[in-house]
Formats: structure tokens, C-alpha cells, sequence
């Protein structure tokens, strides 16, 4: 089996091939194996559930001389996208992620089970609930690997507190270089009015058309399957979500006049074939973040290169993130 059709069967899987509370069980317990424990926050008005555990912990990552050489491998957030919550996004990174480092894998805001009281949608409050987790766990510095809108989370991250971020890396997620005339454009695209009607689907039909934005290989599926995964993963705090994209789109004109990221030490991977951020938003997100950046796509891939190409993703990612990195080590 290649590793496209592994991806399209654990895409399948985790929205809703029979029996959706089973196959849940079936990845924390491979969760466990590995090292992994779920846990919760509570962080103000924030309730952040998140998963963590694997490789070696702890702050003291690097030398004193100031090389910039890793002692241990990185702690690594990763930052879910829109969709069900994180550990389903990441069942095919996991493994490979935790066999080296500490991943830290939480729900964000009003998924899964995250939760807030604070009726602030935007990215900022996203960013704010990371940072308090990260406090909460006594991380430091850490690698962040955003995807989707996990990408423009983890984007607003290393903008906002650049002594946190050690590596960056973003999939799939346009961060700054995106416009009202894109979303425009991929409204144009899928037929719709507001691209929430895609990301939360109304029934089996919008279920089969989310599925054919993650990959590239048709995936079949019952309606009744597709009803199902529906309500257990995609109904709840829907109007929280509508909300978050609602203030993305409100906060984006302000949130491009932001500074960017430090380009040296980040990577951007992109599905050559991504319906909702096509290439052309990659190589235009390239060039605003300057030479330093690389861009690195993945053919055959749509929206979710991590579920077609697994084992190609996680080497890309790992490769970058072991790298000597080019950031002072003391800041």
C-alpha cells in the first residue's frame, strides 16, 4: 500500500469510517504506546485539552557557546487546522515526532475538547491560549508546525513572541499573503458564499466534498458513515467556528501590516494541488519572508500532504527541524 492511499485511509478513518468513537479509542491507545498522555489546562478563561508526551523533555536544548547545536531534539507544538480535533489531524505524525522529541499536540479553542468563555475569536486569542500552555508546561522555546488555519496560529505565534518560536514550520497556510480577493476566489471556486459551509458540512454530500479538499485519491464512503462522522466531529461549538473564520476575515487587512516571521528559520510545505491555498500563495508567501525561507512542495498532494505522503512529510519536517538553527540561542 502507498503512502497516498495509507493517508486516504486514515483520512477516511478518522472522519467516519464506522464506528468514529472505536476508531478514536484505537489512536489514543496507539497515542499511549508511544509515550503520549492527554491532559487539561486550565488557563483563565480558557480550557485547553491537549496531548503530550514522547522523546526527551525539558528546556535546556542548547550550548552555551552560542552554536545554535541542539544537546536534545526540540520540544514540537503542532498546531491543528480546521476540521475534528488535534489528534486526529496528526494521527500519522505522532510516531515518528515522539520518537525523538516532546510533542505537545493540543485541541485548539473550540475544538475538540477546548473551550473558552471569552467570546474573542480571533487569531490572537489562539495565540495567547498556545503561549499560556506553553508556560503552564515550562517550555521555553519550542518548534511549532502549523497547518491551515493551525498555520496562520502558528504564523501570528512566531510574529508575536519570536523568543518562543525556535523553528517554524508551515503547511499548507498562507499567513500573511493571503486577501480578501483570495477568499473571493476560493468562494468562486467551491460555489459557495462563505467558505464555513465547506468546513462545516451539512450533510453526507458537503462530508464527500471536505474528504476531496484533503486528498487527491477519491475516498468512498457510505452516506450513513459520512452522517455520522458529521455529528460526532464536526456539529459542536459550529457557531464558535463560523466566528473564528468571521474574525479572520475582519482582522486581515490589520494582521498583514504585522512584521513577519524570521524567513531563515522557516519552512513552508505545500500540496502542489491544494484546492483552498493553491501553490501560487505558497511561492507568493516565499517571496514576502525574503531569501532566507524554503518552500518545499509535495506533487500529488492536496490540502493534507501529511495524510497522502506521511512518510515524505515527516522526513521533510524532521530534517529542517534537526538542522543546526540560526537563531541566538540566548534570546
Amino acid at each position: 500500500m502507498d503512502a497516498r492511499t495509507l493517508g486516504a485511509l486514515a483520512l477516511l478513518s478518522l472522519t467516519g469510517c464506522s464506528m468514529v468513537g472505536m476508531a478514536g479509542r484505537r489512536i489514543e491507545s496507539q497515542y499511549e504506546r508511544e509515550g503520549m498522555a492527554a491532559d487539561v489546562a486550565e488557563l483563565g478563561p480558557d480550557t485547553v485539552h491537549y496531548w503530550h508526551g514522547g522523546g526527551e523533555s525539558g528546556n535546556e536544548r542548547e550550548t552555551e557557546d552560542g552554536s545554535g547545536r541542539d544537546v536534545d531534539a526540540h520540544p514540537v507544538l503542532l498546531v491543528q487546522g480546521f476540521g475534528a480535533s488535534a489528534k486526529w489531524q496528526w494521527v500519522l505524525q505522532v510516531e515518528s515526532f515522539a520518537a525523538t522529541r516532546r510533542v505537545i499536540m493540543p485541541d485548539l479553542l473550540w475544538f475538540g475538547e477546548s473551550r473558552s468563555t471569552d467570546a474573542d475569536y480571533s487569531l490572537g486569542h489562539q495565540v495567547r491560549a498556545m503561549v499560556a500552555l506553553l508556560d503552564r508546561l515550562g517550555e521555553g522555546r519550542v518548534d511549532v508546525v502549523g497547518i491551515s488555519y493551525g498555520g496562520l496560529v502558528a504564523y501570528e505565534l512566531a510574529s508575536a513572541f519570536p523568543e518562543r518560536v525556535r523553528r517554524l514550520v508551515i503547511v499548507d497556510s498562507p499567513g500573511r499573503a493571503y486577501t480578501r480577493a483570495d477568499y473571493r476566489a476560493l468562494c468562486d471556486r467551491f460555489e459557495v458564499d462563505d467558505f464555513a459551509d465547506v468546513l462545516l458540512p451539512a450533510d453526507a454530500d458537503g462530508m464527500r466534498r471536505l474528504l476531496a479538499v484533503g486528498v487527491e485519491q477519491e475516498v468512498h464512503a457510505p452516506g450513513f458513515l459520512l452522517r455520522q462522522a458529521r455529528e460526532e466531529l464536526f456539529i459542536e461549538q459550529a457557531d464558535q467556528k463560523r466566528a473564528m473564520i468571521e474574525a479572520l476575515l475582519r482582522d486581515l487587512e490589520e494582521l498583514r501590516s504585522r512584521p513577519d516571521p524570521r524567513a531563515r528559520d522557516t519552512l513552508l510545505v505545500w500540496g502542489r494541488d491544494d484546492p483552498i491555498f493553491p501553490l501560487e500563495l505558497g511561492e507568493r508567501l516565499a517571496q514576502r519572508l525574503g531569501p532566507g525561507v524554503r518552500l518545499e512542495v509535495i506533487d500529488h498532494a492536496r490540502h493534507t500532504p501529511n495524510f497522502e505522503w506521511p512518510h515524505r512529510f515527516d522526513a521533510l519536517i524532521l530534517q529542517f527541524l534537526d538542522m543546526p538553527c540560526s537563531c541566538d540561542p540566548r534570546t
